[in-house]
């Protein structure tokens, strides 16, 4: 428990991290996969070298110092961070190599203004938010297992089919190795895959990317230029390769509660949606407007014919920008609707601006799939 002391050290040190919170969370990290490699897995390389990854553990951290004597604010950001942990398999023995990378690097970046008392109170303040995280975690691990057809950890399963969905989109069907029932996914939710391919381990997730109502999940992976995880997928995977897979979890899922739904996906973003769609066929009133580059790379053509959805393709052959205007969302019934939302973040920022201007006021749900916060 941190003093009143304490509390203050910890939020007087937020406007250095606000300032400095992006060097001093890339610094943190290079150490740590210098000194502790056996976490690198649990990291996209990717995000650490756009500073994707920094930027959100400095925000994080910046977060928790700002609001250590009111962390219920922070609810909902933290449950947004167990679900993020236990997709990726965070067990309570990783802290410690936070912890102890978090106070390397703050001895290291402010010398000698971090006195003993500041470490202390800052070991004592991770270590709080560190045991609020593993507690809830633990639970989530739990109702997982309980499941019919739960499971921990990563267990086997072995590919049954690989499909072309577009130019540089395939599907992977997968089933347990055992033969064993597996649990239902709430439509929505995501697994996660530990790879292992030029000697390393590495980790993925993935949206199950149909409604699942046997023992079969599926993913749907768009090969990305540089992406070695994808480029994996694309080039080696096929039926008969062993996966190791997580038990499905996410946040971004379905509950009914009367409302129509609209759909408004981005690229491959269309994948948590599928589900979603599926489950909710026949309700009338639901619309779906799909942005990809061309008809060659969206996927799912032909999935969309049979969807029972009103569809709205939108095209563009702009690689890093899915340009959609508010003429898109001519004919769409805006009112007692839901709007369901996923694609890149510039896509989801363009189309929040749109229904803004539009007099929309009703809920958006949607979900930035990126870098997990430690």
């Amino acid at each position: 428990m941190l003093t009143d002391a304490q509390t203050k050290i910890i939020k007087d040190s937020a406007p250095f991290l606000a300032d400095n919170g992006t060097d001093f969370a890339a610094n943190m990290y290079k150490y740590m996969f210098a000194t502790y490699p056996e976490v690198i897995k649990f990291f996209n390389q990717s995000d650490q070298k756009n500073l994707a990854q920094p930027k959100i553990l400095a925000h994080a951290l910046v977060a928790y110092a700002t609001n250590i004597d009111n962390l219920g604010v922070l609810s909902d950001f933290v449950e947004q961070i167990v679900v993020k942990h236990v997709g990726l398999q965070i067990q309570a023995e990783h802290y410690p190599i936070v912890a102890a990378s978090i106070i390397h690097t703050l001895k290291q970046m402010l010398g000698e203004a971090a006195t003993p008392e500041f470490i202390e109170a800052w070991t004592v303040a991770y270590t709080q938010l560190a045991n609020l995280l593993i507690d809830a975690e633990k639970k989530l691990y739990e109702k997982q297992a309980a499941l019919a057809g739960g499971w921990e950890g990563f267990r086997d399963f072995v590919v049954t089919k690989v499909e072309d969905e577009s130019s540089n989109v395939k599907s992977v069907y997968f089933k347990s190795a055992d033969g064993k029932p597996v649990s239902t996914p709430i439509p929505g939710q995501y697994v996660t895959l530990l790879l292992t391919f030029n000697g390393q381990e590495t980790m993925r997730s993935y949206t199950v990317s149909q409604k699942v109502t046997g023992d079969e999940y599926r993913i749907s992976v768009r090969k990305v230029e540089g992406g070695v995880a994808s480029t994996y997928i694309h080039d080696e995977v096929k039926p008969g390769t062993q996966l190791k897979v997580a038990p499905p979890t996410g946040r971004f899922t379905y509950s009914d509660d009367g409302k129509k739904i609209l759909f408004v996906a981005g690229g491959i973003g269309i994948t948590p949606l599928i589900s979603i769609i599926e489950e909710t066929k026949g309700k009338e009133g639901n619309a779906l407007i799909y942005c990809d580059r061309t008809p060659e790379t969206q996927p799912f053509n032909k999935w969309l014919q049979d969807a029972g959805v009103k569809t709205t393709n939108v095209y563009s052959e702009t690689a890093d920008k899915r340009h959609i205007s508010k003429d898109d969302f001519a004919g769409v019934d805006l009112e007692n609707v839901n709007v369901y939302l996923l694609g890149p973040p510039p896509f989801m920022t363009c189309v929040r601006e749109h229904l803004k201007e539009l007099g929309f006021t009703g809920e958006i749900k949607t979900e930035f799939f990126g870098p997990v916060q430690v």
